[in-house]
């Protein structure tokens, strides 16, 4: 949407390789940057939150870009669990795209960042934020890693944190870089 090509545009500094167009007149809604409480709670919300999406949108198709391969092993398990009617597969590695069904509807796929350019889907949950190490290389190699997720969601995208994290570096440099173009909510 034009919503999502906004933010992801905040992050791109001009490589070489240049950026899509812009999706002509496909209006949506604002990328969000959602707040949760901390622990297991928080990670409830989190997964509820996608569980959520995927059953009131069940012709979408629904990515969620982990940190890493242990919080993706524990989202696999805590999603299965949600969304027993969705077929939900996890991306680790080349041989695993038998197993996917990307862009069919009712499919969750979670993919861990450095796997994701590529793969797209309707939707696009980056849950625990304050998890990621997308490196100290620069901070223009962390723009550019946050414009290829967020460039990764078609119509919904939502990045969700710690509430505690909210000084997390990620965190404000999407506040810093997305204003005006992300909504921000706080969940209890």
């Amino acid at each position: 949407t034009l919503q999502i090509d906004a933010l992801a545009r905040c992050f791109y500094f001009g490589l070489q390789t240049g950026q899509a167009e812009s999706p002509r007149d496909r209006e949506g809604s604002k990328p969000v940057l959602s707040a949760h409480v901390k622990g297991r709670r928080g990670v409830a919300g989190m997964v509820d939150a996608i569980g959520r999406y995927a059953n009131n949108n069940p012709s979408q198709s629904i990515l969620v870009i982990c940190a890493d391969k242990r919080s993706m092993t524990s989202l696999d398990r805590k999603i299965r669990e949600r969304l027993p009617r969705h077929h939900v597969a996890m991306y680790k590695k080349k041989n695993d795209e038998e197993d996917l069904k990307t862009g069919d509807p009712k499919s969750v796929t979670l993919v861990h960042w450095m796997s994701m350019k590529g793969v797209e889907a309707d939707a696009v949950f980056v849950p625990q934020l304050e998890g990621f190490d997308l490196g100290q290389d620069s901070t223009k190699g962390e723009l550019m890693r946050l414009y290829v997720m967020c460039s990764r969601a078609r119509l919904y995208l939502e990045l969700l944190y710690d509430r505690e994290a909210a000084g997390h570096r990620l965190v404000e440099l999407i506040r810093e870089r997305g204003s005006g173009t992300i909504e921000e909510k706080l969940h209890d």
